[in-house]
């Protein structure tokens, strides 16, 4: 178990001694770095998710066609195969 002074983390931030650094610093229109970078983060990851969503959806319908398209060529057959067993008889 760690255990950490007021001071070292005052000093992390750079309380003691002069100003907060640059990424520490906000005015009162801007949001905390961390705050940014979270929101960036969810957008990425929202994106990434709708896109991997697009590609999954677009593998159903192409497995789809296929299956489709198989099944259309079976059917072709077994509809030749019958007239062709119709006429021998």
């Amino acid at each position: 178990m760690s255990v950490h002074s007021q001071d070292r983390d005052n000093e992390e931030l750079g309380a003691i001694g002069g100003k907060k650094p640059i990424s520490w610093q906000t005015s009162p229109c801007s949001r905390p770095s961390s705050v940014a970078i979270m929101e960036s983060l969810a957008k990425t990851l929202t994106e990434q998710k709708q896109q991997q969503k697009r590609v999954l959806i677009q593998s159903i319908k192409d497995q789809s066609d296929t299956t489709n398209s198989t099944l259309d060529v079976i059917s072709r057959t077994q509809t030749e195969m019958l007239r062709i067993t119709q006429i021998s008889d």
